[in-house]
């Protein structure tokens, strides 16, 4: 854990929005998975909700970012490598449907993967395969699941399923997780493999 780095994120003068050490992973993870490369210069400002970081001096400015930039290359590395894993700092908490507290770092992971993909989001639906719809839409209600106490309600109420409880919904979401995350990441290859090179690069 770069703990300057989730000191300087948590600190008092950084702008309202700003993303918790634990948030930030999770964006990071739905920015590496997204379809088309999002240039690094767009999604630093999204993780200090697009105000201004106040930076101490340019010193500190160059090791915040290196610190971000070296949790993207973590996660993009892992993806290259066919893994999709839950950083260290986010800890699954038993019973499951603890993980839907605020202060619960799973929901924090899933907080800023929910900004992550929503931010992204026409990139995906303008390109995705039908084939690859559902199970998308699967992925996110797993990876969404414990961001708000609301949104795993809306969850259980519109499953299908009268008799599931919140309780048991959490606990599949806990015990499925990981490989949605497997998932959202080989969903997010398989639409870049069917874009034009420019499209994939970000290009005009």
């Amino acid at each position: 854990m770069n703990r300057s780095l989730a000191t300087f994120l948590a600190a008092d003068n950084r702008p309202e929005g700003t993303m918790s050490y634990t948030e930030l992973h999770g964006f990071l993870f739905a920015v590496a998975c997204c379809p088309v490369s999002i240039e690094p210069l767009e999604w630093l400002t999204q993780v200090f909700n697009n105000e201004d970081a106040s930076f101490a001096d340019e010193d500190e400015a160059e090791q915040i970012m290196r610190g971000i930039a070296d949790i993207y290359n973590e996660i993009y590395d892992e993806l290259q490598e066919g893994e999709a894993l839950l950083p260290e700092c986010c800890k699954v908490l038993t019973p499951a449907i603890a993980n839907l507290d605020e202060a619960a770092t799973l929901s924090a992971w899933s907080c800023g993967f929910l900004t992550g993909h929503e931010w992204l989001a026409d990139t995906w639906e303008q390109d995705i395969p039908e084939s690859l719809d559902d199970e998308l839409g699967s992925c996110l209600m797993m990876l969404f699941f414990f961001a708000s106490r609301e949104l795993a309600d809306s969850f259980c109420r519109n499953s299908g399923n009268e008799s599931l409880t919140l309780e048991e919904l959490a606990t599949l979401a806990v015990e499925n997780f990981e490989q949605a995350m497997v998932s959202y990441a080989f969903i997010g290859a398989s639409i870049r493999q069917l874009l034009p090179a420019s499209d994939v690069e970000g290009d005009d």
